[in-house]
């Protein structure tokens, strides 16, 4: 029988088997939702910490309780380990690895490409890569579908290539299955994989896109549209200030409008894994067509100097109020770049 249609019945049957390489925020969520939908699933990951504590039953992001980690452990339906051993009995491998950018603000990609090298040890004849991290169009083409293809596997034939990326919004009510998820492949029939998975875990749509690489820019544009927006009304809120306008009373008369308009508030600057970083992923990307996105680059360094605009702030407020700011102490009230 071919590879395809194994996996397609594995799949249909809950028999799929899932691996889930990185247990960050992403990886840790969707391993347990996976997990509770009947699958049995893997979770790989280097850090030894987060390894021991899951198998202790703790849970170190707070959008998976302890008491979902305890009862999927103790059912033996969730596994976790360092080791890629555990690729050997998986049918479905989700690499869900941290993206990050390097001391110069480039994105570096050795994480998943550590992922890759350790996955070429193992046999990976019938089974289905998913990538899920942040990355630069064409990269899940460039990066896995190019090196599994150079030591000889037939990709839509004997292995199959998928990108679907993540849309886990922690600190959020919106419940993870009921977020519409977009999937794509390398081929039809790597498409047409990763689209009958998700189908059966998410609740909510399932869109496939034509390529990889549509749907590699459909995540970069989701975070670059929240950048650009919050960026705007940082401007907005400097110059409301500077005119004596109460700009939070401006946003909330302009939410009045049924169409057109999404409210973003200001802030010290938006943080997080995702806002600062993705937007740099598609700069760099744009490069290798020679074509600059100012719009996007005024963006990225609106945001970056909002926290000296507030600490200039404080001191001027400190300087008017006859305080030292050297012997100040400030209270910051919500820290984190969103409610968790």
């Amino acid at each position: 029988m071919e590879y395809s249609k194994q996996l397609i019945e594995k799949i249909q049957e809950k028999k799929a088997r899932v691996c889930i390489i990185g247990l960050g925020n992403v990886g840790l969520k969707l391993a347990t939702e996976i997990a509770e939908e009947g699958y049995i699933t893997f979770g790989i990951d280097i850090d030894e910490y987060k390894i021991k504590l899951i198998n202790e039953g703790f849970s170190y992001i707070n959008d998976v309780s302890e008491l979902t980690i305890k009862k999927l452990i103790k059912s033996e339906v969730f596994k976790v380990s360092t080791s890629y051993e555990l690729v050997k009995d998986a049918d479905i491998i989700i690499i869900a690895v941290n993206t990050p950018l390097d001391e110069y603000k480039i994105p570096n990609f050795d994480y998943l490409r550590m992922a890759i090298e350790e996955l070429l040890k193992y046999d990976l004849r019938g089974k289905l890569i998913i990538l899920e991290s942040t990355v630069y169009p064409g990269a899940t083409e460039e990066i896995i579908g190019k090196r599994l293809s150079k030591v000889g596997y037939k990709i839509g034939e004997e292995i199959f290539i998928a990108y679907s990326p993540e849309r886990i919004d922690p600190g959020s009510n919106i419940k993870f299955k009921e977020i519409p998820k977009i999937v794509s492949g390398l081929t039809e029939t790597c498409a047409k994989l990763v689209e009958e998975f998700y189908k059966k875990i998410i609740k909510a749509a399932v869109y496939k896109a034509s390529s990889t690489k549509v749907a590699e820019m459909t995540k970069l544009l989701e975070n670059l549209f929240r950048l650009v927006n919050i960026s705007l009304i940082y401007q907005i809120a400097i110059l409301c200030e500077e005119a004596n306008i109460n700009v939070w009373e401006v946003i909330e008369l302009a939410k009045t409008k049924p169409f057109g308009f999404l409210p973003f508030y200001p802030g010290p600057g938006a943080g997080g894994a995702c806002i600062p970083k993705d937007p740099r992923i598609l700069l760099w990307w744009a490069k290798k067509y020679s074509y600059l996105l100012e719009f996007i680059e005024t963006a990225v360094k609106i945001n970056d100097e909002m926290p000296y605009y507030i600490y200039n702030k404080i001191l001027e407020i400190l300087n008017k109020n006859g305080i030292s700011a050297k012997n100040s102490r400030i209270l910051i009230i919500g820290v984190s770049y969103k409610r968790i």
